[in-house]
């Protein structure tokens, strides 16, 4: 099938109307390094270096927000906040009530090792 037929709404040849949802960026992402870089960084071929991008997330100022937002959005690819997708799992409620929620565990969590998970309603939280 070409690409024109799989467009068309129907069979008389006339396209069907699309709407696009519209796509707001979150605020931090204007003090974002890794949007001033080369975004190859944060999504590495497997077995890649992700050194550079850990490099970069440690001296962003918004590397908290960006890994709170992977956690609370199961980004499953790149390098967030400075955690790779494993390091990302790691966080992943297992139980427990929080201790500590939004961006203040997110930061406790970037800035070393920790215990932090994400919530069911989706803030990452400190056991």
């Amino acid at each position: 099938m070409n690409v024109d037929g799989m467009l068309r709404g129907s069979t008389s040849g006339s396209f069907a109307p699309v709407t696009l949802p519209a796509f707001t960026p979150e605020p931090w992402t204007v003090d974002a390094l890794c949007a001033q870089t080369d975004p190859e960084a944060f999504f590495p071929e497997k077995g890649g270096s992700t050194k550079d991008a850990k490099r970069i997330c440690g001296e962003c100022e918004v590397a908290a927000e960006c890994l709170a937002y992977a956690l609370r959005n199961d980004e499953r690819f790149g390098i967030w906040g400075g955690k790779s997708e494993r390091e990302r799992r790691k966080l992943k409620p297992s139980g427990g009530e929080p201790k500590q929620t939004g961006a203040s565990a997110a930061r406790s969590a970037y800035e070393g090792p920790s215990r932090a998970m994400l919530s069911s309603s989706g803030k990452v939280m400190l056991p």
